[in-house]
């Protein structure tokens, strides 16, 4: 029996199914919605990302942008005022830890547990101390209870930032990246960079994938 578990932004379903040989279709059971209570409940919470401890199932860490309204003006205000919330269970799903991060916009949230129980988030933001959207990280080493709260940047100009983990813990990410070339024509790249420790990941990875498409998503996945 193996318990699957779909995370939307107004429930939580844990299903089960088994497969008793491979002509027998598998038997879904879908329970019941489960609620979380967020500690903002009028503010609209979107793109939730959920990451699950691969020794521990019932450690479980989500991840969510805030929708901070209302709007108000600015030259970055072309961007909905909102950042991140985290949301994290040790019991499967029954209890769930709030914790807020603020910024001036949030988007993109991508979590990896390591099998030490150590959660590393990444996101683009926005904030009053750097200029343009930023790939930032943050990190906890308690499973999800408690975060940094230092802004650790990559840099800007990325998009659609990803992450997948290897069976020893190391955490790969990816990105979009736009630069300028010598000409000063705008190029298109995939990043990649990794993080060994869960806390922080390399300061000049130097690995820069060239890309003929102008603007592309990836997904990073190991074998």
């Amino acid at each position: 029996m193996k318990k699957i578990i779909i995370f939307g932004v107004a429930l939580i379903l844990f299903s089960g199914y088994s497969c008793y040989s491979q002509t027998t279709r598998p038997i879904i059971q879908v329970g019941k919605n489960i609620p979380i209570k967020s500690n903002q409940p009028n503010l609209p919470i979107t793109e939730p990302f959920l990451a699950i401890n691969p020794g521990n199932s019932n450690h479980m860490v989500a991840a969510a942008i805030v929708n901070d309204i209302p709007n108000d003006p600015g030259e970055t205000r072309k961007f909905m005022p909102s950042y991140m919330t985290i949301f994290t269970t040790f019991d499967g799903g029954k209890n769930w830890l709030q914790n807020d991060l603020k910024m001036k916009m949030a988007a993109d949230p991508w979590l990896c547990i390591r099998p030490d129980g150590k959660v590393l988030l990444t996101l683009l933001g926005i904030y009053d101390s750097l200029k343009g959207v930023h790939l930032t990280y943050y990190s906890s080493g308690d499973g999800g209870k408690t975060w940094t709260s230092e802004i650790k940047s990559l840099g800007n100009n990325f998009d659609h930032q990803t992450m997948d983990m290897d069976s020893k813990g190391r955490i790969y990410l990816t990105a979009a990246l736009d630069k300028k070339d010598t000409a000063g024509k705008t190029m298109s790249y995939v990043y990649l960079n990794y993080s060994d420790d869960g806390i922080s990941f390399q300061p000049n990875p130097n690995l820069l994938l060239p890309n003929e498409l102008p603007r592309f998503t990836q997904t990073i996945k190991l074998l």
